[in-house]
């Protein structure tokens, strides 16, 4: 028999162990590093894209200079730095034919399993993007943006919704039906979430995911540009998406800005009919992440700027520090974004953490109870017993 407090600590377990899976896998080049020692997003910045991305100037320039002086097969990372540019420039055939030289003269190099994953992955071909992504695992385990098994899991949602028969999906890309997004809170890394989005900027489902964390963290009103996002991105269920936007709208109607009523009355008066209100959030929402993929464009100008001035070796903070001089600053985040329902933010810890204690609490008490119930109980029955008179002998 399975007593309660086994079963209580059991599910204790099973939850420290979900929040502690760590991994790996994204283009690597020379630049890697120093990229993302410059580069941590908050993540209003990830919802709109407001951080750092090189363009296609970087990208030009590395070519344009190893044309001019080509490595030799012994310049490995100098080979690897090209096939990167030419993913990045999405000059697939001409990436593939770098990546399966330096294959051939030095098999089973991580950096080239890796960019071969993200490579096949672009391209569609999700099932060679998960071998080699595997294959990278395989040789380092741990890598610079620790996603490891986030990305393979990643690339086989991708087959099954976008592949070449693909299914509108019913569970997110971790496996857990969007009917329970609360099992998703539970079990998702908010970090490697987070890092799966700087690695995948295009990968609507994180948005989902991330969505569902903000609002469990009482964060409603980011939680709707996250889940907008997501459609901006065409994810493939997008009924779903919808629906977590409209139980926002009619379950929290007091979280309305004044700001965003007048756009909603100017958005009425503009289309000269009525609007549902969920329909004029998509939009209005949907129209300030393009507002804010500015910053984004002229970053990659400031960069070109930089490089054409004769910076080869261009950093982001180089670009950074050019844009603070000018005066171009990112889209701030809206006020009505940092809300936090004060409730659900207090319970957010407890639920995560204090429930199987809690549990675990309640089954002792339970084995306790049922122990000293069992004993008083056969107490009784003996006590009994031996109360009985003996029955009258016969004549």
């Amino acid at each position: 028999m399975r007593l309660p407090i086994y079963s209580s600590l059991l599910s204790a377990a099973a939850l420290i162990l979900t929040c502690a899976i760590p991994a790996d896998a994204c283009v690597n080049d020379s630049y890697t590093v120093i990229d993302e020692s410059q580069m941590d997003p908050e993540v209003f910045e990830l919802i709109t894209g407001q951080f750092p991305h090189h363009g296609d100037a970087f990208y030009e320039a590395r070519v344009r200079r190893y044309t001019e002086a080509p490595p030799s097969d012994g310049q490995l990372l100098d080979l690897n730095d090209l096939g990167v540019a030419y993913l990045k420039l999405k000059q697939y055939d001409k990436a593939l034919e770098v990546f399966s030289n330096i294959e051939a003269s030095y098999p089973n190099q991580y950096k080239t399993h890796a960019n071969l994953g993200v490579l096949y992955k672009k391209i569609g071909q999700y099932e060679k993007a998960a071998h080699h992504i595997a294959q990278s695992l395989k040789i380092k385990p741990a890598g610079h943006l620790g996603l490891g098994d986030y990305y393979l899991q990643m690339l086989s949602w991708k087959a099954a919704a976008l592949g070449q028969n693909p299914m509108t999906p019913r569970a997110n890309f971790l496996g857990i039906s969007y009917r329970t997004p609360s099992v998703a809170v539970l079990r998702a890394d908010f970090d490697r979430i987070k890092a799966l989005i700087r690695a995948d900027r295009h990968f609507s489902d994180a948005f989902v995911v991330l969505g569902d964390i903000l609002k469990a963290q009482g964060k409603t009103m980011l939680a709707r540009w996250a889940w907008v996002r997501a459609l901006q991105l065409d994810h493939p269920n997008q009924e779903m998406v919808k629906s977590r936007l409209d139980s926002v709208v009619r379950s929290y109607p007091h979280l309305r800005e004044d700001a965003e009523m007048d756009r909603y009355d100017d958005y009425e008066n503009e289309k000269g009919r009525n609007v549902s209100y969920g329909d004029f959030v998509v939009h209005d929402i949907q129209g300030q992440i393009k507002t804010a993929g500015v910053w984004l464009a002229t970053f990659e100008q400031v960069e070109g700027e930089l490089i054409a001035a004769g910076n080869q070796a261009v950093t982001f903070a180089d670009v950074s520090q050019e844009l603070t001089r000018r005066g171009v600053d990112r889209m701030e985040q809206p006020e009505a974004t940092k809300w936090v329902r004060s409730s659900m933010s207090r319970a957010y810890p407890f639920i995560i953490f204090g429930m199987p204690i809690v549990a675990a609490i309640l089954g002792v008490l339970a084995l306790k109870l049922m122990v000293r119930s069992t004993r008083w109980l056969t107490a009784r029955l003996r006590g009994a017993a031996s109360a009985t008179p003996p029955a009258p002998a016969r004549a």
